[in-house]
C-alpha cells in the first residue's frame, strides 16, 4: 500500500487521525488552537506535528499530504492568471473572489466513489451559461442564468488551459455582477 500521508485541520480530538490510522494512512500534522485537544492528540499521536494556530503558519513549512500540489499548483495558476483575487480559507472549502466569489477548491464528491480519484479536489466555479465537456462533473442553475459547474480535479496536470480558462470566464463573469 502506498504511503498515504493526512494533514488534519481544525482537529479537536483527533477523530480524522485516529480513522485515518487504522486505515492505514498516517497522520503527520493537525493544526488545532485548544489545549485540551492537542493534549489528547499528542497522546495517541506523539510523532504528530502540532502547528496551532493554522492563520499563523507558513504554508510552506507544512509537511505535504497528498491533495497539497493539487491544490498549490490550482492556487498559483489562479494567481498568476486572474488579477485581484482574494483567498478566503472557511471550514469546508477555500474560495478565491474578485469582487464576488468566482471559484471554491473542496473535498465536495460530486463524483460517484468508484470512479472518483484517491486523492483529489473538487473545483466548483460559477458561469453566466452551462458548460458540456466529459469533466464537468455536475452543473446546476441554482439562479436564472447563474450555472455552478462541478470538476473532479486528481493530479495537478488537469489544472490545464481548459479548467483555468473556464476560472477566467467565472471571474470575469463575478467582476461584472
Amino acid at each position: 500500500m502506498p504511503d498515504i500521508k493526512l494533514g488534519s485541520l481544525f482537529d479537536g480530538i483527533g477523530v480524522f487521525p485516529l480513522a485515518a490510522s487504522r486505515c492505514g494512512i498516517r497522520p503527520v500534522w493537525a493544526s488545532e488552537i485548544e489545549k485540551a485537544p492537542i493534549s489528547i492528540t499528542k497522546r495517541h499521536f506523539p510523532d504528530m506535528a502540532h502547528l496551532g494556530d493554522i492563520t499563523k503558519v507558513d504554508g510552506g513549512k507544512i509537511p505535504p499530504v497528498h491533495v497539497m500540489p493539487i491544490y498549490e499548483k490550482l492556487e498559483e495558476e489562479i494567481l498568476t492568471r486572474i488579477p485581484d483575487v482574494r483567498i478566503r480559507v472557511q471550514k469546508t472549502q477555500i474560495s478565491f473572489a474578485n469582487r464576488r466569489v468566482f471559484a471554491c477548491a473542496s473535498f465536495l464528491p460530486v463524483r460517484k466513489s468508484p470512479d472518483r480519484p484517491r486523492d483529489y479536489l473538487t473545483v466548483t466555479f460559477g458561469l453566466p451559461c452551462r458548460r458540456e465537456a466529459p469533466r464537468i462533473d455536475a452543473a446546476t442553475e441554482p439562479h436564472p442564468n447563474r450555472w455552478t459547474h462541478h470538476v473532479t480535479v486528481g493530479s495537478p496536470d488537469e489544472i490545464d488551459e481548459e479548467l483555468l480558462g473556464w476560472l477566467r470566464e467565472a471571474a470575469a463573469f463575478s467582476a461584472a455582477k
